[in-house]
């Protein structure tokens, strides 16, 4: 569980690398969910354009690699949920 700014980071990383490893060929042992919730206010904040691109990478290829994400706001709108 991840609650500072760089435990998220960190987190966000590990994710960004599984992925990487899974779709260069690596083994897939166990799923990976990740979950962040205040998605629309961590975005505002320093990690926003990292938040953005491993949700991206997510949605476009981590379901058949066994890794999922699952991001939960109160106000979801395109202004307020960028390019996700």
């Amino acid at each position: 569980m991840a609650q500072s700014g760089q435990q998220i980071e960190s987190a966000l990383k590990l994710a960004s690398r599984e992925l990487a490893q899974r779709t260069a060929g690596g083994s897939a042992p166990h799923q990976v969910i990740l979950v962040a919730d205040e998605w629309t206010s961590l975005l505002r904040g320093k990690l926003g354009e990292l938040l953005t691109a491993t949700a991206l990478d997510i949605a476009e290829q981590g379901r058949k690699y066994g890794i999922f994400g699952m991001f939960c706001a109160q106000a979801w709108q395109v202004d307020a949920g960028g390019a996700v």
